[in-house]
């Protein structure tokens, strides 16, 4: 999912800050790299045992109009259909389609928890 926040007035590194103090929050090591027109956050769980899903995070523009864009950094896309399907196979090869649909579904509740706490923090620190 992207996201566009125009007329905000919040440096780029500011709101970087803001996304690598989320990542600390939810038990997750994070790297803020530079790109051309911003920046890239990579976020990976602390732990190598915890099963969720590494993701990165592309902040780019200006500090009146720039985009938030979040990813699974390995995406793992499996439809509802080969859910269902694995389920019933049982085979090895369902067991990793399973796996996979876990860790979108990880994704999915973690991109929620990302989206509400980008919107607060956004409101907060807005120089509108």
């Amino acid at each position: 999912m992207r996201l566009e926040a125009i007329g905000k007035n919040i440096k780029l590194s500011v709101f970087c800050d803001i996304v690598e103090r989320f990542l600390t929050e939810q038990t997750y090591q994070s790297s803020r790299h530079l790109i051309k027109n911003g920046y890239f956050v990579v976020g990976r769980p602390l732990s190598p045992k915890d099963k969720r899903p590494n993701v990165a995070v592309i902040v780019e523009g200006e500090p009146n109009k720039f985009t938030i864009e979040i990813m699974p950094v390995n995406p793992d896309s499996v439809s509802a259909g080969m859910r269902i399907g694995a389920f019933f196979i049982g085979t090895v090869a369902g067991l990793e389609i399973r796996k996979a649909a876990e860790k979108q579904d990880q994704f999915i509740a973690f991109e929620k928890l990302f989206w509400d706490f980008v919107r607060k923090s956004i409101a907060e620190h807005s120089k509108t």
